[in-house]
C-alpha cells in the first residue's frame, strides 16, 4: 500500500506565477486575481508529476 503523505507547504503567488510559461502566466493574471488556497497547494506537486489527491469544498477551487 502506498504511504500517505499530507503537503503543508503552501506556494505563494509570485513564486507560482514564475513557474508558469509566460502564455499560461499572462492569461491567468488577466482572468484571476490570484490563485485559491487548494491550487497553491496543489500545483507544485502536479508540475513535479507527483500523484495527487485533493480534497477540498466545492467552489473553492
Amino acid at each position: 500500500m502506498p504511504e500517505i503523505e499530507y503537503i503543508t507547504e503552501v506556494m505563494e503567488t509570485e513564486e507560482l506565477l514564475e513557474k508558469l510559461c509566460p502564455p499560461v502566466r499572462n492569461w491567468f493574471k488577466d482572468k484571476f486575481p490570484d490563485f485559491t488556497h487548494p491550487q497553491k497547494v496543489a500545483i507544485p506537486s502536479i508540475m513535479k508529476g507527483e500523484h495527487l489527491l485533493l480534497c477540498s469544498p466545492t467552489a473553492s477551487g
